[in-house]
């Protein structure tokens, strides 16, 4: 049984495929390395029932990820029928650069689009080991990978973490802080790796070492500084207000249907 081949065939949510194509451009913002050091854009789609969970994380232990970020949205919007049971089905994308290419090759068609999960059951899992997207006139075949390449995160677990009565503080900033911080870091260039949140005298600030610093707003808090790396101010949502937790070793920016956890580094004075 252990070794038997589950095939289920799906139809695309024509509605949701747009969206399904968003998420996915942003998640490949989140890469890791292999072991010769080389960029991977790893997504996983976890079905849980109604619910499917799809994230990736950033960092080069991938059972010890830096950083994270997920969507949790109805499984219905991605699938318009499904000719099986999905429940606890694992798909692990391998080149998510490569499927959202594929995907949007199909964004246009105005006929079905189509797809098949070949899976096999392993231990408690159903593991996808090939995804297939057609419609009437053309096919794709995509290898998905092993589960140990992604740490195995279950929509319960990531409540848990993110859960804010655990946070040690939180404060807000809004959306035009956020796009000059972005602009200044690429006017910056390539050398300065960091920013950082800066906590000094009651007032907080985004900065990048003594190049440059935009005042985010008052608070109550020690002065410390948390450092992380500069490529996930990216994969923040633009949204108006943006929301930081701060945790004992990250922090995180939740926006609608996305979270997105940072590790960080600290220093005090």
């Amino acid at each position: 049984m252990s070794n038997s081949i589950i095939d289920t065939k799906v139809e695309f949510n024509k509605e949701g495929f747009n969206e399904l194509v968003t998420i996915m451009n942003d998640l490949i913002k989140i890469s890791t390395k292999d072991s010769e050091g080389k960029q991977k854009s790893i997504v996983k789609f976890t079905f849980e029932g109604d619910k499917t969970h799809i994230y990736s994380t950033g960092g080069a232990d991938a059972q010890q990820p830096t950083a994270f970020k997920s969507y949790v949205i109805d499984t219905t919007k991605i699938f318009s029928s499904i000719d099986g049971d999905l429940s606890n089905t694992h798909m692990v994308i391998l080149d998510a650069k490569k499927l959202t290419k594929i995907m949007k090759l199909y964004i246009n068609s105005d006929k079905a689009i189509k797809g098949k999960l070949t899976s096999q059951k392993k231990g408690q899992y159903i593991h996808t080991v090939y995804l297939q997207i057609s419609s009437s006139r053309s096919r794709d075949n995509l290898t998905c990978g092993e589960l140990n390449v992604i740490k195995n995160l279950s929509i319960k677990d990531v409540e848990g973490a993110l859960d804010p009565s655990r946070k040690n503080f939180g404060f807000r900033f809004k959306r035009e802080d956020l796009q000059e911080a972005k602009q200044r870091v690429a006017i910056t260039g390539p050398i300065y790796e960091y920013v950082s949140f800066d906590i000094y005298e009651g007032d907080i600030y985004i900065k990048q070492e003594d190049k440059w610093q935009i005042y985010l707003g008052d608070i109550e808090q020690s002065n410390c500084t948390y450092r992380f790396n500069k490529k996930y101010l990216t994969c923040i949502d633009m949204d108006d207000i943006i929301e930081i937790n701060v945790y004992d070793m990250f922090l995180t920016i939740n926006s609608g249907q996305s979270s997105l956890m940072v590790s960080f580094e600290t220093s005090e004075f």
